[in-house]
């Protein structure tokens, strides 16, 4: 067995596995400061990815109708991540059918969440622009701004 070969596939998976703990590192912070999801705080509305955790919890609690109804995407979004990290390509058997089917993925995942946001109102989304911190920082800029320059 060629042994650079070896060395380079266990870089390669470190180097991937560093990028997932990064991911929990900012989750983590984002959870212990009380900020949530980072860009529901920056813009006040919430983002595509809303509801995933609470579908999560909710089917290891064994409520599938429950996770469902926080996010109907759940089933695909973890197998998907860990395939587009570690997943040998192309996995569909050449790379056009893959971008075809990624294409339709995130159509069909953007036309839901437009959906969501703008149709169906949950307890948990958010679409108040109002209570974004960079509405209120640009608007507290302009008051600065105006009291300096008229």
């Amino acid at each position: 067995m060629d042994t650079s070969k070896f060395k380079g596939k266990i870089k390669e998976l470190f180097g991937k596995s560093k990028i997932l703990v990064l991911i929990g590192i900012f989750i983590f912070i984002m959870y212990i400061t009380d900020i949530g999801c980072p860009i529901k705080f920056l813009t006040g509305i919430s983002c595509p990815s809303c509801g995933i955790s609470r579908s999560y919890m909710s089917l290891l609690r064994g409520d599938i109708g429950k996770a469902f109804y926080y996010h109907a995407f759940f089933p695909v979004i973890i197998p998907g991540v860990l395939y587009l990290m570690y997943g040998k390509r192309p996995y569909f058997g050449s790379k056009r059918k893959e971008k075809v089917i990624l294409g339709v993925f995130l159509i069909s995942y953007i036309v839901y969440y437009l959906v969501r946001i703008l149709i169906f109102h949950t307890s948990f989304l958010s679409l108040d622009i109002k209570s974004g911190i960079m509405l209120q920082f640009i608007t507290e800029v302009l008051k600065f701004v105006r009291r300096w320059v008229f």
